[in-house]
């Protein structure tokens, strides 16, 4: 009987991502959004994953991760402001794990590599009262 044994070699790298988020200076009312994107290049037979959290007691959520042209990870992330995240901060972690190979599950095992990365947002900083709205008139109004 001729037993046949499968290798598989790993080879997988990444830069460090960009990540950018909306309103750039993250000075928020409770109930706006802040609007987050990242994206990171990547090569290799294994794709990265980004997990991101906006709060310290909040667990690693992972965002929905698109893959595109095979070699760019993209996400994007819409987060309701509560009044608890003054002072928080949002951090996307991107690592590799074995079971995404190509954006699929893999049938076989592999080695991840160990590479990751956590990129920090700037704080954000609730602002208070009501927001300036400006009234408009023309020397005819008066």
């Amino acid at each position: 009987m001729m037993m046949m044994m499968m290798m598989m070699v790993v080879n997988a790298a990444a830069a460090k991502p960009t990540c950018h988020v909306k309103p750039a200076g993250l000075q928020v009312r409770e109930d706006d959004r802040i609007e987050l994107g990242c994206g990171v290049e990547f090569s290799g037979s294994i794709a990265p994953r980004i997990d991101c959290r906006w709060s310290a007691g909040i667990r690693w959520k992972t965002v929905n991760n698109s893959i595109t042209n095979g070699s760019t990870l993209l996400v994007e992330l819409s987060v309701p402001v509560t009044s608890s995240m003054e002072g928080e901060s949002i951090q996307c972690r991107t690592y590799f794990t074995a079971d995404l190979v190509n954006g699929s599950a893999a049938g076989h095992s592999a080695s991840k590599p160990t590479y990751q990365y956590t990129w920090t947002s700037a704080t954000i900083h609730l602002v208070t009262g009501k927001p300036l709205t400006l009234s408009y008139f023309t020397l005819f109004d008066l």
